[in-house]
């Protein structure tokens, strides 16, 4: 049923598929000082962090960014800014609430140049096609909270993006970072958190898949299918930078577990014709 087995070179970094909201090279700079002009295609870009927001973000999701455990270098970098991460909120009992996807524009406190990058920025998005958002724009406070009121004061305008069947949103803004005690500037998309259910056991499918499993890690893996009952059954071994390409089919489970400590480091269902999953 799964028998196809292949080592080669790691596959390159695969991000969620995604339409193409509009293609629209654009030349002037968005921040505010010493920002280069760029003629990439932002509205593609644009368009993978939006296919993002459907998973958590879990495709764009790079390195953890030290010890703080939220936070996630991004994969992608949304032209003309500075810093791109992502970053889970969370409530106060200690459940996820939201993923945010940061795109930082510039770390400026001067409420004329925050606004003027905020202008800027907000150009590039109108130039694509956001079906389903709705824009408003106030002159409004900090999107972080804030109890210091010279912090609401001097905050710069707001623009955003909504869009009220998905529950999502694109927010323009000036912010004050109560980590690195800076002012910024942003694009920050926000998500809210749907935790994925994954099937425990797989479905008796008869349309055809193929899976190609990347082991990034610096671990060995083995891997599992899950049968009809969803018992595991073992199907290969993966030692670090290795791949397997497996004949499986669209509805079936793979389970990845640690050879050292038996721990699961990924489930996954196919869902596609062909499927890449990167262990990471």
């Amino acid at each position: 049923m799964h028998h196809s087995f292949a080592h080669a070179s790691v596959f390159l970094l695969m991000l969620l598929p995604f339409k193409s909201i509009k293609t629209a090279y654009l030349s002037e700079p968005v921040g505010v000082q010493g920002y280069s002009t760029s003629n990439l295609a932002f509205c593609d870009e644009l368009g993978q962090i939006l296919a993002g927001m459907k998973d958590n973000f879990n495709a764009l999701k790079g390195a953890n960014m030290g010890t703080r455990t939220n936070f996630w270098n991004s994969k992608l970098n949304l032209s003309n800014t500075r810093s791109n991460y992502i970053f889970t909120q969370f409530d106060f009992k200690g459940q996820p609430l939201t993923n945010e996807y940061y795109a930082v524009i510039s770390e400026e406190n001067n409420p004329a140049l925050q606004n003027t990058a905020i202008d800027n920025l907000a150009r590039y998005l109108d130039g694509c096609s956001l079906s389903g958002y709705t824009k408003t724009a106030k002159q409004t406070g900090l999107s972080q909270f804030s109890d210091d009121p010279e912090l609401e004061k001097n905050a710069g305008k707001k623009i955003t993006w909504t869009n009220v069947a998905s529950k999502t949103s694109i927010e323009l803004s000036a912010y004050y970072d109560v980590v690195t005690q800076k002012h910024r500037v942003a694009a920050i998309f926000k998500a809210p958190y749907n935790p994925l259910v994954l099937p425990t056991k797989s479905d008796r499918s008869t349309t055809a898949a193929k899976l190609t499993i990347v082991n990034l890690l610096a671990e060995e893996a083995n891997g599992y299918w899950l049968d009809f009952d969803g018992k595991e059954v073992y199907y290969f071994n993966l030692k670090p930078k290795q791949q397997v390409t497996m004949d499986s089919y669209i509805g079936h489970v793979w389970r990845i577990r640690s050879v050292s400590n038996k721990n699961i480091l990924k489930t996954s269902v196919v869902r596609n014709a062909v499927e890449t999953l990167e262990l990471k």
